[in-house]
């Protein structure tokens, strides 16, 4: 009975199966950034996703991508990696790991072409790139998301306040 729940779980090479699932490109118009497992060449890729459809093949970073389907492998430099903005222009609020500064940095992500330094939140890019604990990380993400507040204030003309 074990062993048929292992063998539920993953394939005899030890990829999870959920993770040899094409690629869902969905069948709306939408364009998401994604990405999933290629078993053929053992590496996570990115996709756009169309918004509809998909399976669990599908992850919103390369990093969730390696933790589901590549677990044990080291994930690499990649709190070292610059950000990217890339050559689409959508405008994604993303956070890159700097480490001169020791710290996650926002910056606007176009869409595609970017690097798994890209983080959705400040938490995930601190937890990812320095290993502290949720406590450690809330103080420092609070006061980086002040100058988050000061730049939408800069180049969002709606995020002003009147009393």
């Amino acid at each position: 009975l074990l062993a048929l729940a292992l063998c539920a779980q993953a394939t005899s090479y030890g990829t999870p199966r959920h993770c040899l699932k094409p690629p869902p490109t969905g069948f709306c118009g939408a364009w998401f950034p994604q990405w999933y497992y290629d078993p053929s060449s053992h590496q996570c890729k990115a996709f756009i996703y169309g918004g509809c459809g998909g399976n669990s093949n599908m992850f919103a970073s390369e990093w969730k991508c390696q933790q589901s389907c590549l677990p044990g492998v080291p994930l690499g430099p990649v709190c070292s990696l610059p950000p990217v903005t890339g050559p689409c222009r959508a405008h994604f609020l993303s956070w890159a790991y700097d480490p001169a500064a020791g710290h996650c940095r926002f910056f606007i992500f176009g869409g595609c072409y970017g690097n798994a330094n890209n983080f959705k939140t400040c938490v995930e890019c601190m937890k990812r790139c320095t290993g502290r604990k949720f406590s450690q990380i809330s103080p420092v993400c609070r006061a980086l998301h002040v100058d988050l507040k000061i730049y939408r204030l800069h180049h969002d003309p709606n995020a002003w306040e009147y009393d």
